[in-house]
């Protein structure tokens, strides 16, 4: 090779000096025509010494380790791929030197060095060298390779995608039994110790999926080429998986059927792969080589294995037209057990009517020698129901005898009909949803045009047998034939009176959803069918609650049925008439009285209230009193009487809120607005009513459903007037992001100029000591970003800011989160002078732990030009905390870019030090320092 130059030679001495350099070395040199000719100097460098792979470095996170990418691979690679094209064995054979140096390095523990990018690339090499140049030696660091702790698929991938095909390409048989060897490190199995026992399971070297790729790609064609190798190796791995006692003699429990079958296990993946890759082996080696591959099935069938006798008759099956002469001396062995029964069930099955008559007398003689199983409560039966289950494979095939006597046992009172899956000794199926009904849609919908509804919904039993229909199964397919037929429901309604509860409320439920989908059906009047549905509701509710409300289900009534008032009055467009008003509140006021309320806090106070019978019935009478005052301003101005008529309901309900009614004070505090529109007076009265600090389970009931509710500065005052904010800071509040509601009302007063930093309400916040809740009021200022902000507001951001990091200052931990999260503010500096620099400054180390380094780096940009000295101190304050492992919409590059061309070269570099990881910046370090790159 031609020698290098004194320029080249300095180069190659700079990639010595860090991973990064040596990093950037390669990728240049791989873009040269003449990379193999450094391929010596840098070997002589000691660049590819196995100390220079990188072992396992502990991640940012706790228990969790990155592996460092060697530079070096890329180059090998390539310089593989090489020696394979021009059949360079010297070449090659350095190659492998280093790759065997490498793989054969210790570290201090005597333990290999684990790193699976390295194990990839070499696999790859290996797929990409003169075979010749790779020994079956060299192929068993596949082992070591394969047994990585922390990857197990990348190796898989490379032999699957790169070795196999290389050496099953070459016409060597030499090669071809390497690549057996490859097979066998490849379905390698080791075990694991189960949860909680000392039992052990098998597991595959590889992962299940990318073995099964592999397998699937590879065994046919190997099988092709080395079958008696490759079968060898698989019976091995089957062996392996199925040498416990339990798989032993247990096989169909693991496997339950050789062929694949949905009944297959698809978490059993050791058991899976060794015996599909098995059971395809065998198969193409007897469709190529049917004699050799017919000695070694007859060996098979009688293996001590059971799961090898079930291949081997899945196998003889299959290919019976050579092997059907293997049959008849194993019927005489009487191979009629439960693991044999899928397969040689199937075999029967499907080749029964070719059989020979010595075959069919040996097979009906063998049945009937069948033996009576002595662990069954009683042997003879449990003997017939076996040959009950042979027998299915064979009737109607042509055998008088067998028919007869499967006759016989079906109509044998101990035996019954067959199985209806015979072939398997437990078969499983499932299915979804509510489950079959004994009627249609239609059917339901003539019984009740003739009046038979009830009676035949009443009679029907759920007798709980599978696959007979059942009760939610009835019910669902009623509501969808109210759904879908309103208008015959509505004529029939007062007929359902007495049917049960469950179905009146799947016909009630039915009847809303029609109305929820405006359907305007010719049949359906609807302002006749509410007014059916209010005298329905009427009767329904008129008399006493049931002694005994089974699952409930008259509370479901209930709800069922202030759902659909509900319904009928959210819309004013779509609305029932409001004449039918008052008879529509007199049911919502009995059903609020029929329904006991909750009388603890739940963990979610809003999601408990708007999901239980007496929740659903408030947010009704809430829709109701909105929609009868929203019609009495329009027809007479004001709704001053309507409300007079509701509010003893209000009244007397607010009132049973003293540890009690937690849903009334849940829904009060999320629709206060909507009371300040029925009645402003009133609810300033009673604001200490429905946040009452005596009873604190409602009060903080009320909180909870606060965060829910629309945001006015006159609801605000109103609160801290009441001292309502102030006491809400103090509980641990329970439902979905109540406090944080409640934290993003105090901020939007702060920047409404309502509230100030020094406030009882912020005073208690900062008092706290919870950066979460901090973090929290950051976050809704952030959101502010883009809306119209004063200068006034803007600066009360800054000034939030300014408080948040003097206030760290004195706690005792660093408030890394808060800091990070508050360098989103950074949106709101416009101008970067002492203050926006400290601001600035006191954020950047933490930006990275918040993942806030995107936005930041794009604020960074917008204010660079501004001033560069003041940005590149920050930036370089942030990337030695923490280097961005990813540069989004490449901000970064372009920021670094703009600062060197502001006078800040040098310090751009000593950044780009530490991003070279990130895309384009070798780039940008090459245009830096062009002057040191080698010349071709």
């Amino acid at each position: 090779m031609t020698a290098l130059t004194t320029n080249e030679r300095a180069f190659i001495e700079k990639m010595k000096e860090s991973e990064e350099l040596a990093r950037h070395g390669f990728a240049l040199l791989l873009k040269r025509p003449d990379f193999v000719r450094f391929f010596q100097p840098l070997r002589d460098a000691g660049l590819f010494a196995p100390e220079r792979n990188p072992a396992p470095e502990p991640a940012r996170e706790e228990g969790y380790v990155r592996i460092p990418y060697w530079s070096a691979l890329d180059y090998l690679v390539a310089i593989s791929t090489q020696a394979g094209t021009t059949n360079d064995i010297p070449l090659a054979n350095e190659v492998m030197d280093i790759v065997r140096a490498v793989s054969q390095w210790r570290d201090p523990d005597a333990q290999p060095r684990q790193n699976y990018h390295t194990a990839r690339r070499f696999t790859e090499l290996f797929g990409h060298l003169p075979t010749s140049a790779v020994s079956k030696t060299d192929l068993g660091l596949l082992a070591t390779w394969l047994n990585d702790r922390f990857e197990r698929m990348l190796v898989a991938v490379a032999i699957d995608e790169t070795l196999l095909p290389h050496l099953l390409a070459s016409t060597s048989e030499e090669d071809w039994d390497k690549a057996v060897t490859v097979l066998q490190h490849a379905t390698a199995i080791t075990s694991i110790e189960e949860l909680g026992t000392k039992d052990r399971t098998a597991r595959t070297i590889i992962d299940d999926y990318w073995l099964q790729q592999l397998l699937l790609h590879h065994v046919q064609t190997l099988a092709s080429k080395r079958p008696e190798g490759v079968v060898q190796v698989l019976e091995g791995r089957v062996r392996d998986v199925y040498a416990t006692d339990l798989h032993k003699g247990y096989s169909s429990v693991y496997r339950p059927a050789i062929e694949n079958h949905d009944q297959n296990h698809r978490f059993r993946s050791a058991e899976n792969r060794t015996v599909e890759a098995f059971r395809d082996a065998v198969l193409t080696w007897a469709a190529n080589e049917p004699t050799n591959a017919k000695r070694y099935v007859e060996t098979l069938l009688v293996s001590n294995l059971e799961i090898l006798r079930r291949v081997a008759i899945n196998v003889m099956n299959l290919h019976w037209p050579t092997m059907h002469s293997l049959y008849l001396p194993f019927v005489q062995r009487d191979p009629f057990t439960v693991g044999h029964l899928h397969e040689l069930h199937a075999l029967l099955a499907q080749r029964f009517a070719e059989f020979t008559g010595a075959e069919r007398k040996a097979t009906i003689d063998a049945l009937w020698r069948i033996p009576a199983p002595t662990h069954a409560e009683d042997p003879e039966v449990a003997r017939k129901h076996l040959q009950q289950r042979w027998l299915t494979a064979i009737i109607g095939k042509g055998a008088g005898d067998a028919d007869d006597w499967m006759a016989a046992l079906s109509t044998d009172p101990t035996v019954g009909p067959p199985a209806l899956h015979p072939e398997f000794t437990t078969y499983i199926s499932s299915w979804t949803g509510p489950g079959a009904s004994p009627y249609t849609i239609e059917e339901l919908v003539g019984f009740a045009d003739a009046y038979l509804l009830v009676e035949r919904l009443n009679n029907f039993k759920d007798t709980g047998t599978w696959g007979s229909p059942t009760l939610e199964g009835l019910t669902s397919k009623l509501q969808g034939a109210a759904r879908t037929n309103p208008a015959a429901f509505v004529r029939a309604l007062l007929d359902f009176v007495d049917a049960k509860s469950t179905f009146l409320h799947a016909i009630i439920t039915g009847l809303q959803q029609a109305w929820e989908a405006k359907q305007q059906s010719l049949s359906c009047n609807w302002d006749e069918a509410w007014a059916q549905l209010i005298r329905f509701f009427e009767q329904l509710v008129a008399g006493p609650p049931p002694a005994e409300d089974e699952n409930n289900q008259h509370k479901w009534l209930l709800a069922a049925i202030v759902d659909c008032l509900r319904a009928g009055t959210q819309d004013d467009e779509h609305a029932y008439t409001p004449t039918l008003l008052p008879r529509g509140q007199a049911i919502i006021d009995t059903i609020l009285h029929h329904l006991p309320a909750e009388t603890t806090l739940p963990r979610d106070p809003m999601f408990a209230a708007i999901n239980t019978p007496k929740g659903r019935a408030i947010e009704a009478l809430f829709s109701h009193a909105l929609r009868a005052c929203r019609v009495a301003d329009q027809t007479t101005g004001s709704h001053t009487a309507a409300w007079a008529e509701l509010q003893a309901i209000f009244g007397r309900e607010l009132n049973a809120c003293q540890n009690n009614n937690v849903e009334f004070s849940t829904l009060c505090g999320a629709y206060l607005a909507q009371l300040e529109f029925l009645d402003a007076k009133w609810t300033t009265e009673h604001i200490p009513y429905i946040f009452p600090e005596a009873f604190p389970i409602n009060d903080q009931a009320a909180v909870a459903g606060l965060a829910y509710a629309a945001f006015t500065r006159h609801i605000y005052d109103l609160l801290i007037r009441g001292r309502i904010i102030d006491r809400a800071l103090h509980y641990d509040l329970k439902g979905r992001e109540a406090r944080e509601k409640l934290l993003e009302r105090i901020a939007a007063a702060y920047v409404w100029g309502i509230e100030t930093l020094d406030s009882p309400r912020f005073q208690t916040i900062f008092g706290r000591h919870d950066v979460k809740d901090l973090e929290q009021v950051t976050w809704v200022l952030w959101t502010l970003r883009h809306q119209s902000i004063t200068e006034d507001q803007q600066e009360r951001v800054l000034a939030f800011w300014e408080r948040c990091v003097n206030w760290s200052h004195t706690e005792t931990v660093v408030c890394a989160s808060l800091l990070s999260a508050l360098s989103a503010l950074a949106t709101y500096i416009a101008a970067v002078d002492e203050r926006g620099r400290s601001l600035l400054l006191a954020v950047a180390p933490h930006v990275g732990i918040g993942h806030h380094t995107y936005e930041f780096v794009d604020e960074l940009l917008r204010l660079a030009v501004q001033n560069p000295s003041a940005i590149t101190e920050v930036l370089e304050s942030m990337i030695a905390a923490h280097a961005p492992e990813y540069d989004y919409e490449g901000r970064l590059y372009k920021l670094l870019q703009t600062l060197a061309a502001n006078g800040k070269k040098n310090e751009v570099l000593r950044m780009l030090d530490r991003v070279l990881h990130l895309p384009g910046m070798h780039d940008l370090f090459n245009e830096l320092t062009s002057s040191n790159t080698p010349k071709q």
